[in-house]
């Protein structure tokens, strides 16, 4: 694959390694934009909007021209045959339009799911492919996009491995939702640990939650336990057709995921024998409970869990069927 990609991706992001990797190993050449930061006049800017609390239409349409503005010169002084945006919020459908325009094939691989459809609704018309990692969202946005596809993300196969003895029997990462405070209240007793956005620290589970960490602190959190568990937000009445990318991060460091169990997963997997389930709060304590009390058998499926993962997750895999998909 002897193209130029240009992908648009926070630096913090835990897509950013895996996705960069597998390019490079398919031959593309690679620059990354990071949609977060502005100018250096633009990030004082937004220091000075943060730290006095202002709301003035001023200061936020200056920070958002300055992100604009440097896509546009990057993709000027670059040439890439393809923008790869992940998510990206804060680029507007104007700038996406302006780059379609110059023939460089825009794609945004969208990795949350029908919660943020109205920015979906209004921004994905402007992409040359829209492709959607839930199920939900790709029928929706199939009726408003003649290039929309479904495609999960993946695990980066360069992870580091499992390590023991673990110094965690259970680790969630991730943000706070109702839901999961209800499904993980019974698993205090268990000795569950939490780092996540401010909502966990005012939050019932306060106590056993830490602040937020980076991608590569996750990974080494997971590393370290004997148990990752895993549930979308949603809610009760909603389950979003979504594998997300925890279920790859825990599954490619060879630790043991007890996963909210939902139609899709078994789309992917062999579910029973990549990883342990529930389906209620009673069901996840029952779980856990088990499996921290065999520990032959949770390590016998967080392996196959592992090589299932290698051999048919990988991002090498995703992006060559990506590319595929729009026939480059």
């Amino acid at each position: 694959m002897n193209k130029r990609v240009l992908l648009a991706i926070p630096d913090h992001s835990s897509y950013k390694k895996g996705i960069v990797s597998a390019l490079l190993r398919m031959g593309a050449k690679v620059e990354l934009f990071d949609f977060r930061k502005g100018t250096t006049s633009a990030r004082v800017a937004g220091v000075v909007k943060n730290k006095f609390h202002l709301r003035l239409p001023l200061f936020n349409a200056y920070i958002n021209n300055s992100i604009q503005n440097r896509l546009l010169k990057r993709t000027a002084e670059f040439k890439p045959h393809v923008l790869l945006v992940i998510k990206g919020h804060e680029i507007s459908t104007e700038t996406i339009t302006t780059i379609s325009k110059k023939g460089i094939i825009t794609i945004n691989w969208y990795p949350d799911w029908l919660v943020l459809w109205p920015w979906i609704k209004n921004n994905a018309p402007a992409y040359s492919f829209f492709i959607s990692s839930c199920l939900n969202l790709n029928k929706a946005v199939q009726k408003i996009h003649p290039h929309a596809f479904y495609l999960t993300f993946a695990a980066d196969p360069d992870a580091n491995l499992f390590q023991d003895p673990k110094e965690y029997s259970i680790a969630f990462v991730g943000q706070h939702s109702s839901r999961r405070e209800r499904y993980f209240s019974q698993l205090v007793k268990l000795g569950l640990k939490i780092w996540g956005y401010q909502g966990w620290q005012s939050s019932s589970l306060k106590n056993i939650a830490y602040p937020p960490i980076s991608a590569e602190k996750t990974l080494e959190i997971f590393r370290k336990s004997k148990i990752i568990v895993n549930i979308l937000t949603g809610d009760d009445l909603f389950h979003p057709a979504n594998i997300n990318n925890r279920t790859f991060e825990a599954l490619q460091v060879g630790s043991f995921l007890l996963n909210h169990d939902q139609p899709v997963l078994h789309k992917h997997f062999p579910v029973d024998k990549c990883m342990g389930t529930f389906t209620s709060p009673q069901e996840l304590f029952k779980q856990a409970s088990y499996y921290l009390t065999h520990d032959a058998e949770r390590k016998q499926i967080a392996h196959y869990g592992w090589n299932y993962v290698k051999k048919h997750h990988t991002y090498d895999i995703r992006l060559k069927e990506l590319f595929r998909k729009i026939i480059l």
